[in-house]
Order: C-alpha cells, then structure tokens, then sequence
C-alpha cells in the first residue's frame, strides 16, 4: 500500500484513482509477476478503496472529529474492495474484522510513531531509546493480546467458501459499474443484492447438491470428509496439527463452518479443540472410546452416541453408513459401497461377508490377509500412509485394482460422476 500511496503526493492533471492504476501499471511493467502476488492485488484494492470511497464516508461523517471519523472510515472504505478477493483467495473472512481494525489503529499510530522517536533518541542517548522501546513493547502486546481475544470469540470467522473467478469477475464488475456510471449510482442497493446473489447463490447450490468424499493425506489416524447435499459427515479428525493444517483450511475453502456428524474410530482424535472451530451437531464413536470422548470437557452441548455392530446409525438421503463388523465400517453413497479397514492386520478365520461387497478398500497402509486380498472384487484400494510394502503393492495390481498412496498421490477425491482422483495440490 505504500507504493501506491506515492501518487498521492504527487500533483498532476489525471484523477486520483486513475493515478493508482498508471502506478499499478508502470509497477507490471517492471515486474509483472506481481500480478498474482495476493500482496500486490491487495495493496492496489485496498488503495483504491481509499481514494475512491473513503472521501464519500468522511463527508457523510463529517460531524465526528476528523481523525475519529478518519479511524472509523478507513477499513468501511476499504472493505468492500477488498471482500471479494478475500473470498477468492481464502474463503473466509473475519467477522470482527472492522470492529479489530477500529481499536487497533490508535495503538498501531502510537507504536509507528513511538518507532520513530525511539529509533531517533537511540542515536543520542542508547538508553533513552532502550526505555522508549520498553514502552513500546507494552502497547504492542496489548495489541497482541487485543486482536488475539476478539479472534478466539464465537463466530469470529465466517466460512462462505472460495469464489470462482466467473465470480470474482463479475462482482468486481458490478464494482467498476456503480463507481463510474450514473446509472449504477442510481440503483447501487440493486447492485449490491446483485452482488451478494453472485456470492450467496452459486455456493449454496453447489454445498446443496454436491455428494464427495475426500481422503486427506494425513501421517497417522485416517480422516475422512463426507458431503452428501448439504450434510457434512468428518470421520477421524486427528491431532491439532491435522485439524489446523488439513481439515480447516479445506472447510474453509468448502464454505463449511459446521459438522453435522463426527465419527471416532480412534483414541487420538482431539475433537474437543476441532469442535471449537467447526461445531459438532453429533458424534459417534467406538464402545471402546467411551472414556476417552467423556473425558472432553468442551464437547457437553454435542450429542453422543455409542456405534454398535451391524448397526446402520447414519443414513440420509443417498448415504449409508454401518458399523458392518467389529474392524469393518462401511459406506454406501450413490451405490457405491465403501470399506475401512480399523484393524487390518487382525486374523480372523474367514472374510467377513461385507468385505465381499465393497468396490473401494480403504485402511491405514500395514500389512493385510493376503488371503482375504485374493477374495475381494474391489475396484480400488487407498493407502492412508507414505508407503506399502513392494510384495502387497503386487498383488494389488495383479489383480488390477487401482492403487492409491495419499503419502505419494496426496489427498484422494471421489465424485459419482468423476470417480477416484488425487488431489495432490489442490489442497
């Protein structure tokens, strides 16, 4: 934003808006990778949003002081040019946004220019300059502490999912076309329903009607995301470091902010902390995790329900999910019929008839019955680990099932009408 705050200072004949786009321009010409640098495309928005809206607010509040006006006008000015390459980029956008920019701007004024003076009287006196920097650094983590709370608060983000660039496109279309036409002046709340229909829209009908289960390449526990036309079902959730990392950034992207069912076929699922940033309608867990799931202070409000064998307890529209054997789930989504293996390695006398049944084998990577491998009819099979061994690995492609390693082909997606296909950078 700096860069482009130079053509401010600088007197010339051209409006002031039209200004940031030569210096936008002449910026390309020298380097124009920075136009997909999310810094870049924010500085000049963000600029923009400063010459062009910012006059319009200080004029409505001109009965405030200048410079309150000036701290609450700033980041209303900015926003609206800046939301929908936030919704691009990242899906989410901070509710508290506005409200954290408002209060941190005094101390952010105070800790620049208390900067400078610090910098300034270190070169006098070192100590003077030490004292003022102690100061400072109260101020700043008060700062922290600020912007630190408001975040941790209920709600404090809200998940719409990503925008596609059709999208973004026209919105800022829309944009462009109330800033400089009369007519789009004249009918601006029409436009901005229509801007907020382009948003709204387009993300429900796909969450209401997609049907996907995504495999994340996760090191240990197996974590599963199932959307089924608006229901969202997450089996396994992992530590914090895989709900931080892979789950929500991908609910994020996905525009989901809530979990209609959970399902626990592990010890070291952290659901507690996970159930703080995407709340958990219900949980379903082994008879085994009874323990472990009560011993969750934080999940009381979350309803919870013991698995049995050979008990369908999920099934909803197309979707279908059983515990078919003690070491056997199942799912059934759009005739497709899915296995998980929780104890491959465990010798039984004979192959559970469910296994018989599935299309797509699911389990953690180890060793399985070679024998019980010979008898299944499945399609593919996917590894949740980083590799498997040369002698399995073999025999699953002589019997020309197609294998998938998430360590090596990343996170696994399954559509009905694209079927299996890695994601290895998607997410």
């Amino acid at each position: 934003m700096k860069i482009f705050g130079i053509g401010l200072l600088t007197v010339v004949t051209v409006p002031y808006e039209f200004e940031n786009c030569y210096i936008a321009t002449i910026l390309l010409l020298i380097n124009p990778v920075w136009i997909i640098d999310v810094g870049f495309q924010y500085s000049f928005l963000a600029t923009l949003g400063l010459i062009v809206t910012l006059p319009i607010l200080l004029k409505k509040w001109d009965s405030l002081p200048p410079t309150v006006a000036s701290v609450i006008t700033v980041p209303i000015a900015v926003l609206p040019w800046i939301f929908p390459l936030q919704l691009f980029h990242f899906g989410t956008v901070a509710t508290y946004g506005i409200i954290i920019n408002i209060l941190a701007t005094p101390f952010a004024i105070l800790i620049i220019i208390g900067g400078i003076f610090s910098g300034l009287a270190g070169l006098i006196i070192s100590s003077l300059g030490e004292t003022i920097a102690l100061l400072l650094s109260y101020l700043t983590q008060i700062l922290i502490s600020l912007v630190s709370g408001l975040n941790k608060l209920p709600g404090s983000y809200l998940f719409f999912g990503k925008l596609t660039l059709w999208q973004l496109i026209s919105i800022y279309s829309l944009i462009i076309f109330v800033w400089q036409f009369s007519k789009g002046k004249q009918y601006w709340k029409l436009v901005l329903f229509c801007a907020i229909a382009l948003i709204i829209i387009p993300i429900t009908y796909k969450q209401l009607t997609l049907r996907q289960i995504t495999v994340f390449a996760t090191k240990e526990t197996s974590v599963i995301l199932i959307q089924n036309r608006g229901q969202v079902t997450l089996i396994n959730c992992g530590t914090q470091d895989t709900i931080r990392y892979t789950i929500l950034p991908f609910l994020q992207q996905e525009g989901i902010s809530k979990l209609d069912n959970a399902i626990a076929l592990k010890s070291d699922n952290e659901w507690d902390y996970l159930h703080t940033k995407a709340p958990i309608k219900t949980l379903f867990y082994l008879p085994k995790l009874d323990r472990i799931i009560n011993d969750f202070p934080d999940l009381e409000s979350v309803s919870k329900q013991r698995i049995s064998s050979d008990l369908t307890f999920i099934q909803n529209q197309s979707l279908t999910i059983k515990q078919s054997h003690p070491f056997l789930l199942t799912i059934n989504i759009s005739n497709k019929q899915w296995g998980i293996l929780n104890y491959p390695t465990q010798i039984l006398p004979s192959i559970p008839s469910e296994l018989r049944e599935i299309d797509i084998l699911l389990w953690s990577g180890k060793e399985i019955s070679r024998s019980w491998l010979a008898q299944l009819n499945i399609e593919s099979a996917i590894a949740v680990t980083n590799k498997i061994s040369n002698d399995l690995k073999q025999q699953i492609n002589q019997n020309q099932v197609n294998l998938y390693i998430t360590g090596k082909d990343g996170a696994i997606e399954w559509t009905p009408a694209g079927g299996l296909e890695a994601r290895f950078n998607k997410f």
